[in-house]
């Protein structure tokens, strides 16, 4: 967990170098500084298992609370305190050394973070394969770009099992995939009770990845709540600032059933005095069936004189992720000049091919394409609906697309697939141990080991990835169906479904497949399956075996070398 109490941190700022040498000189007589608190008074509680999000501007104050909470800077009043084992991700490329590898720095990195050389030796591979660098790991990382950097720091740090995280906007490096990933993580983190403290400017990860979200302006924290309610009164601010000098508004609206408290805000020029949600009658609804056609009719009054005003409308799921939004300027309509006392009426018409679900509609009247460059009026949550399944057909997500379903079956051919890319390190020779795991592609159980080393058995079908650099494959068989001898064991070897060779096993002990592979196979990266007859199970052949897996083939090697 993570308690901060009456936090503060102030910082002297000197107009010139000079100054500071004659402050110290003086022995503190003569004052040449001028005080800023980055952060005033900062309480805040997380309990175990809860990530807290942190929004602001620049400069409110956010990175130096955590730069305070790792020991970079210490606080100038106030304390906190916080769980055994920390972990923090600042600052790209913090603790790494730009020269070694990535391997040699996570060996380093790792004892920086509180693990023995045995601990991370351990959890090497794991390290390894969540960064994903492929033969960039043994490369230096000064050849690394920011979002490698991140993949690498973040892998690391997902290892360390951590009881408190911190982490700092570099979430946002990475790419979508990358980024899916450590969310991924994150959740676990949070299913074991990891307590996570996450300042970042990416609106939509915080509201993915945390329970509650702080929002700090000017050093101090005016806002502690749900991610939704939060992060209106942020946009409000945002909206407020980019109004000048003019009067701009904040207000918390009337609980809506179902949807929270909207908050509008603006310099009230202009105000949305009514939303409502329509059917195809005309008729105002709050429960809609998806794929039904609905408008959202909005009307405005003015008390000033205003030039093109634009109004839009959002509708946000149960999250608050924003679902689909437009307004009149993206659209293109020029709304003319409206006086004090005169009434727009708008009204967006759409299917509403929409997923099953709760939503909420905000509206707003403004300048331009958005509203920070002069707000009149944003009401958040002005209306919530529920929407229920259509009969049609059942999906699952936030939007109902009507995609037109074709398909066709014909022969593939190796070169129009990207099975090389995928398996691009297969080797001419696996063993079955759990270095060839990666490319035993399917019909395979765990691996076992005896007296004469590691091998797997298959199932009736099994396939795998080889570069054969032979024509000549073969297969090791340890074991198979104990009475071949009696029942000849029948199968065949296939390439894209290609048969490129039958046999036929007739007794149960070790032996060797043997198989020719056609010479424009040979060097490629290639799927092989073996394909049996039938199967057999030991609790049918052993007397008191319970063993009841359908096995084909026990396999030590294949090789084509």
């Amino acid at each position: 967990m993570i308690d901060i109490t009456n936090l503060s941190k102030r910082y002297k700022v000197y107009l010139r170098p000079a100054d500071r040498i004659k402050e110290w000189l003086s022995g503190g007589r003569k004052i040449c500084h001028r005080e800023f608190w980055a952060l005033r008074n900062i309480n805040l509680s997380i309990p175990p298992g809860v990530a807290l999000g942190v929004i602001g501007q620049n400069g409110a104050g956010k990175s130096t609370l955590l730069r305070i909470l790792t020991g970079v800077t210490k606080p100038t009043e106030g304390s906190f305190k916080m769980g055994d084992r920390v972990v923090s991700l600042l600052e790209l490329g913090t603790g790494f050394h730009g020269e070694f590898t990535g391997r040699q720095n996570i060996l380093m990195n790792g004892r920086l973070l509180g693990l023995s050389r045995e601990e991370i030796v351990e959890r090497l591979d794991e390290i390894v394969a969540f960064a994903e660098l492929g033969e960039f790991i043994d490369l230096p990382m000064r050849t690394y770009s920011a979002g490698m950097q991140l993949r690498l720091g973040f892998a690391l740090a997902a290892s360390i099992d951590p009881q408190v995280l911190l982490i700092d906007e570099i979430l946002s490096v990475g790419d979508a995939y990358f980024q899916q990933k450590c969310a991924k993580r994150m959740k676990a983190f949070k299913e074991r009770g990891v307590t996570a403290l996450i300042a970042s400017h990416d609106l939509v990860a915080v509201k993915s990845l945390c329970d509650a979200v702080a929002l700090f302006h000017e050093g101090r924290v005016i806002e502690v709540g749900k991610p939704d309610d939060v992060l209106d009164l942020y946009n409000a601010l945002i909206a407020k600032q980019s109004s000048g000098s003019k009067p701009h508004m904040i207000t918390r609206g009337v609980e809506q059933e179902g949807g929270g408290a909207g908050r509008r805000s603006g310099n009230f020029g202009a105000i949305i005095s009514r939303v409502e949600l329509l059917d195809e009658r005309g008729e105002s609804r709050g429960i809609l069936v998806a794929g039904q056609k609905v408008t959202v009719a909005i009307r405005a009054m003015f008390f000033e004189a205003i030039e093109d005003p634009t109004v839009g409308m959002l509708i946000r799921d149960r999250l608050g992720l924003d679902v689909f939004g437009t307004n009149t300027f993206h659209f293109g309509h020029r709304l003319g000049a409206f006086v004090s006392g005169e009434v727009l009426e708008i009204e967006f018409t759409m299917v509403l091919d929409v997923g099953p679900g709760d939503y909420t509609i905000t509206v707003a009247i403004h300048t331009l394409d958005v509203h920070v460059h002069e707000c009149f009026d944003w009401v958040d949550r002005v209306l919530s609906f529920k929407v229920i399944p259509s009969g049609d057909f059942q999906f699952v997500g936030v939007a109902k697309l009507y995609p037109v379903v074709r398909w066709s079956k014909r022969p593939g051919e190796l070169e129009e697939s990207s099975f090389g890319e995928m398996f691009e390190d297969a080797p001419a020779r696996l063993s079955m141990d759990e270095r060839s795991e990666k490319f035993l592609l399917q019909g395979w159980y765990e691996g076992e080991r005896n007296e004469a080393g590691a091998f797997r058995w298959s199932r009736q079908n099994c396939a795998f990835a080889l570069r054969p650099k032979t024509n000549d494959l073969r297969v090791e068989v340890v074991m198979t169906r104990l009475d071949a001898g009696d029942r000849p064991l029948d199968g065949a070897v296939q390439i894209l479904e290609k048969v490129i060779g039958r046999f036929s096993l007739k007794n149960s002990g070790p032996q060797v497949l043997s198989v020719r592979i056609p010479d424009a196979y040979v060097n490629q990266i290639i799927p092989i399956g073996i394909s049996l007859d039938s199967f057999w199970r030991p609790c049918d052949t052993i007397p008191g075996s319970r063993d009841t897996r359908e096995l084909g083939l026990a396999i030590r090697e294949i090789l084509a070398e």
